[in-house]
């Protein structure tokens, strides 16, 4: 009986409060540095391999076979991925891929590219820019470990004719096998009109695989094979990089009232054909005709998410602090307000940022 009446009233709290729906917002994020606005072209550039490079340096023990084969595999993938990735940025007319170029040393990171060099191979690549691939190294282990665990079975006997059944305890043996792969990227980004390093950046993350089987080697079988890790390492990586000096389209999430109210109801209906323009119409009527002041605050909420997907925030952050001091205070609409302001306010802060790098 107890259970019936507060299902009653969490329906009649959920009818009161009204429905919030989620609506997607395509934006676009700043990268974390901005470049200057002449370059609107850029080569991607492998520079792994050595003058002196062979295979005779492979590690025996190495997890995946010759070291270096792998290392110059998974570097060619992080190029590969990291162009992949900025051409979705909004940001670069223009990207390519070139030949890749060769350095002397062992060093991890290889030695600046001479400008001059850096000069010569924009201008043969008609780019403003270029970003090399100057460090790539990984360190890759496996090991297998026996585990035991006590497993229960049951076992039946017989007592004045009937049967019962008794729990009994066996030791179970298993491996476990452990993949750690620990990898180092550097990049640098020279700048075609002087040959200067616009940016030098090292990027280190490892990652760990395990799994578990009745014997070591079937355990060692299940682990991710190379082409795994390799498809790992660059998308990562590609990733990183790009969203460093790329401003890229990311999509966000915002939530709106859907009901209570025909009207609500209506501008809800509009969303989902992603008529904007009348979900704001209709939200302004409901908003002119509010019975009360929390119907008059939730009208005022939704058309400033309205106007945000028009990005205009400065109209969504009057509507929404309308929405806010219609509201009673500490309640539940005016926390969502409060954070959905913060959400606007983190916007205008970032609108300067993401305008400069978009300049050219």
């Amino acid at each position: 009986m107890k259970s019936n009446t507060y299902l009653k009233l969490l329906i009649f709290c959920q009818l009161l409060c009204g429905c919030m729906s989620a609506a997607k917002i395509q934006m676009i994020e700043p990268a974390a540095i901005t470049l200057p606005k002449d370059i609107d072209t850029i080569a991607v550039i492998n520079r792994f391999l050595t003058n002196n490079y062979n295979t005779s340096n492979s590690s025996y023990n190495y997890p995946f076979g010759d070291e270096h084969s792998f290392n110059k595999e998974a570097s060619d993938s992080c190029v590969s991925s990291l162009f992949h990735v900025l051409g979705k940025s909004p940001r670069f007319k223009d990207l390519d891929i070139t030949q890749e170029l060769f350095r002397t040393g062992n060093d991890f990171f290889a030695p600046p590219l001479p400008a001059t060099s850096a000069i010569e191979l924009c201008r043969a690549y008609k780019t403003q820019a270029i970003i090399v691939l100057d460090g790539f190294h990984t360190n890759a282990s496996t090991n297998t470990q026996m585990q035991s665990r006590q497993v229960s079975y049951q076992t039946p006997y017989v007592l004045n004719g009937v049967t019962y059944y008794r729990t009994n305890y066996r030791t179970e043996y298993y491996y476990t096998a452990t993949l750690q792969v620990f990898y180092s990227i550097g990049y640098r980004l020279y700048h075609g009109s002087d040959g200067s390093i616009l940016d030098e950046y090292r990027y280190d993350n490892h990652f760990s695989y395990s799994r578990t089987a009745s014997t070591s080697s079937s355990a060692l079988y299940l682990l991710p094979n190379k082409k795994n890790v390799i498809a790992q390492i660059a998308s990562v990586s590609g990733d990183v990089y790009a969203h460093r000096i790329a401003p890229m389209w990311t999509i966000v999430k915002r939530c709106y009232y859907a009901t209570p109210g025909k009207e609500l109801a209506h501008g809800h209906q509009c969303v989902i054909q992603k008529n904007w323009k009348d979900a704001r119409n209709t939200w302004k009527s409901l908003y002119e005709s509010a019975p009360n002041n929390r119907m008059k605050g939730i009208a005022a909420y939704n058309i400033a998410l309205a106007f945000e997907m028009d990005d205009n925030l400065d109209s969504a952050l009057e509507w929404a602090n309308k929405a806010r001091s219609l509201f009673v205070k500490g309640s539940m609409y005016e926390n969502t307000t409060s954070k959905y302001l913060a959400t606007l306010d983190h916007r205008m802060a970032i609108r300067q940022k993401v305008i400069d790098q978009m300049e050219r």
